[in-house]
């Protein structure tokens, strides 16, 4: 008997539940030593100002700290330069419109870089069962394309396979220039991908 099998693929778009943000704190010294220290009151700078933006130390990555060597390279020969020291982590924003002003606020200190944010949709967020049903209905629509264009009707549903949604390229709102003012996150967007056989008649 002639089976169909295609795969579908639905798109929703939603609110952003949360946002996660990244920050860098970096310093050059002579020794290893002066250069983990010094970033280390950069990145403590960091903590005490998401303390008093009242983000959740709950909500922060654990800090990942690297040292390297700066260094030039002449013929062969290695000049050491000094030692270069990074602090980073992560923080998740559960308000999304405040985002970006936690973003401006961390960016303003010194030696700290901050990127995002990088907007999120929690797994429990309705978008991703509109975004199944989406699929499937893609899929069907594509098996009934076959099955008319070789004659054939589309009989019983034999095998469904749900691929895990994910959240799809998203575009961050333009940061405004005043770091008090709140900008509210765009739409985000969930895809689901299933693959779907019939028999037919």
């Amino acid at each position: 008997m002639t089976r169909i099998h295609v795969t579908g693929t639905g798109a929703a778009r939603a609110v952003p539940d949360y946002a996660t943000l990244h920050f860098r704190a970096q310093a050059e010294a002579a020794t290893p030593a002066e250069a983990l220290e010094t970033v280390g009151r950069y990145a403590s700078a960091v903590q005490r100002t998401l303390d008093d933006l009242g983000t959740d130390r709950a909500d922060r990555g654990n800090q990942s700290t690297t040292v390297q060597r700066r260094s030039r390279w002449d013929d062969g020969t290695e000049t050491l330069l000094g030692w270069q020291g990074a602090m980073t982590t992560e923080c998740t924003v559960r308000d999304v419109t405040q985002a970006f002003r936690v973003l401006e606020a961390v960016a303003a200190l010194e030696h700290v870089g901050a990127t995002g944010p990088d907007w999120r949709i929690s797994q429990d967020n309705p978008a991703h069962a509109r975004a199944r049903e989406a699929a499937v209905a893609a899929a069907r629509a594509t098996a009934e394309d076959y099955a008319r264009a070789c004659g054939l009707t589309l009989g019983e549903l034999v095998r469904v396979g749900d691929a895990e949604p994910v959240v799809g390229p998203l575009r961050a709102a333009s940061m405004r220039a005043v770091a008090a003012e709140t900008v509210d996150p765009e739409l985000a967007e969930v895809t689901a991908t299933v693959s779907m056989e019939w028999e037919t008649a």
